[in-house]
């Protein structure tokens, strides 16, 4: 396996510091070859595998550990107590840093943390703390996150942690021009390209963008994350809040004009995802996508506010069934521009008949971009849970069933639905929408 992959990871696997790291830019196989080296580790041996928050542990490390593990080699996977039992005695342990006191008890072999420049120092430390079994083996993947604590402590200090270095070029598993295309977006700011795609650690408090999508220098500042959301809110602030389970494809350009659709959830450890999705208006190419367990009353609204903010004043269609009235009032209270649904009330109320009906017209458009060359989903994530709904449903209610998991493909309708004030998206949808009727009579 080793042998088939790109240089860096060799030579990260091969290397036998206790202590070492992939640094690399997105798309290098960092996450990868960290999933890897799990599989590696002695028998009958206890490690952590650790991610900033639930959903990077969720839909990276953990997807991506599950994806190269054989199933014979799973002896047991308890998702209520985050612990994976291996068939040759080995434990999993599944933990988020964004209490580092919970990292505290059990006497660990190993550790593996995922996105290691978006955590704590103080949260490192722990783990760190707890590899007092041998081999007493850390590792860390990540992409830079500017010169912080980790490049402070692993590259500045000089304690002696092996480092390996990944570009996004060099891994030729990526799609077709994806590093040429991303190297592109990011002509006007080379602090930013290099971080992003070299993985080299930059200095970018010149830089024209954010640090990176997960703007994250709240974990720089707090032992413990406590999103401001309130505070950013009153200021008008985007450096605040935006956690890392925001995806960011386009940083907002002043030229265009944006929306945003909103699926809300109760916000519970374990339920569905409250989640928003941003498109482009014009084009519907989709720009970011924000999903995780955010509460309705103050967490959820604040987020797309936040969102709305950043991206040029976008108005937000957001569902108004069961807790998204509490979003919906939240946002209009913090001066979002809240877009109305098929009754021209502000919000979407979801039924059988709409969202079969949302999704139909959703789907249409996509399928006629596609057969055009446009490129309007860039989000694996959201192009799974779209893959997943029953073609059946879009021939109307009561004949099929949208898809279990669907938070963020719903809130990508929404959205869809909120460029309908476009003429250009507008036509465009009404022509795609008659030549799948079309079909359908022949």
């Amino acid at each position: 396996m080793v042998g088939d992959q790109i240089p860096a990871q060799v030579a990260f696997w091969t290397d036998p510091s206790a202590v070492r790291g992939y640094i690399g830019g997105v798309g290098s196989g960092k996450t990868f070859a960290g999933a890897v080296e799990v599989l590696r580790q002695p028998e009958g041996t206890t490690g952590v595998i650790l991610a900033p928050t639930f959903p990077m542990l969720r839909d990276a490390s953990q997807r991506t550990f599950f994806s190269i593990c054989p199933p014979q080699c799973i002896k047991e996977h308890n998702k209520s107590e985050n612990r994976t039992e291996l068939a040759n005695g080995s434990t999993i342990l599944w933990r988020t840093a964004d209490n580092p006191d919970r990292l505290r008890g059990p006497n660990l072999s190993w550790a593996w943390i995922d996105e290691a420049a978006f955590i704590t120092e103080a949260a490192f430390k722990v783990v760190l703390s707890r590899l007092r079994v041998a081999p007493g083996h850390l590792w860390i993947t990540t992409t830079p996150n500017g010169q912080n604590w980790l490049y402070r402590r692993w590259v500045q200090d000089q304690l002696g942690y092996a480092l390996h270095y990944g570009k996004t070029a060099d891994n030729p598993f990526n799609v077709a021009g994806f590093a040429e295309e991303l190297r592109r977006q990011y002509a006007g700011d080379p602090a930013y390209a290099a971080q992003e795609l070299d993985g080299q650690f930059v200095d970018l408090s010149g830089s024209k963008r954010f640090a990176g999508p997960i703007l994250a220098a709240v974990y720089e500042q707090r032992s413990t994350i406590s999103w401001r959301y309130t505070e950013a809110i009153k200021a008008g602030s985007t450096a605040y809040a935006l956690p890392s389970s925001l995806r960011v494809y386009k940083l907002p350009d002043a030229s265009r004009q944006y929306v945003i659709g909103a699926d809300c959830a109760e916000g519970i450890k374990g339920g569905d995802d409250s989640t928003a999705v941003v498109l482009d208006k014009l084009s519907g190419e989709c720009v970011a996508v924000l999903a995780g367990e955010y509460e309705p009353t103050e967490h959820h609204p604040a987020l797309i506010t936040l969102l709305s903010r950043w991206y040029n004043a976008a108005p937000a269609l957001i569902e108004r069934n069961n807790h998204g009235h509490a979003v919906l009032g939240a946002c209009k209270r913090h001066g979002v521009v809240c877009a109305n649904g098929l009754d021209g009330r502000p919000g979407w109320q979801t039924t059988a008949l709409s969202k079969a009906q949302a999704y139909g017209e959703a789907n249409a458009y996509l399928l006629e971009a596609e057969r055009d060359g446009a490129m309007l989903l860039a989000d694996s994530r959201l192009k799974e849970q779209l893959a997943s709904i029953d073609r059946v449903t879009l021939k109307g209610p009561g004949k099929g069933r949208i898809a279990k998991v669907d938070d963020e493909a719903m809130a990508w309708v929404l959205a869809m639905q909120a460029r309908r004030s476009s003429p250009i998206a507008q036509a465009r949808s009404r022509a795609a929408m008659a030549k799948m009727l079309g079909r359908r009579r022949k």
